[in-house]
């Protein structure tokens, strides 16, 4: 991590800037900190295992049993600017086709991720 990069810190998924980086010896064990500035203003020391990447993706499966019918999301979520969404069929009968319990748990999903970020929705 550099001065500059924007981080996510996980413990509250706020979104920050590395301001400074600095050593320090914890029991004769070398480490490195960072300052990092947040939105709001504050600023705090932390460990790298702390911060993480402000871009994430994630693939999410719904399968209905009964109907035999299959739904896949991909979610890729920057923290720091808009989620993109793509919802493929995996079960070749159409998107539009599809019903059931696992299609209203994605629609659900899809309002969740819009009302959080206004990010777009593609598929």
């Amino acid at each position: 991590m550099r001065k500059g990069q924007k981080v996510r810190i996980l413990a509250n998924n706020q979104i920050g800037m590395i301001a400074e980086r600095k050593f320090v010896c914890i029991h004769g064990k070398r480490m490195v900190s960072y300052l990092v500035k947040t939105e709001d203003g504050r600023q705090c020391w932390y460990q790298p295992e702390s911060l993480g990447s402000t871009h994430e993706f994630v693939t999410i499966s719904f399968e209905n049993e009964t109907r035999e019918q299959k739904l896949r999301m991909k979610v890729d979520w920057d923290h720091a600017g808009e989620i993109h969404l793509e919802m493929d069929d995996l079960s070749d009968i159409g998107l539009e086709k599809q019903k059931g319990v696992h299609v209203f748990l994605a629609c659900r999903l899809l309002e969740m991720f819009s009302k959080e970020g206004g990010g777009k929705d593609e598929g």
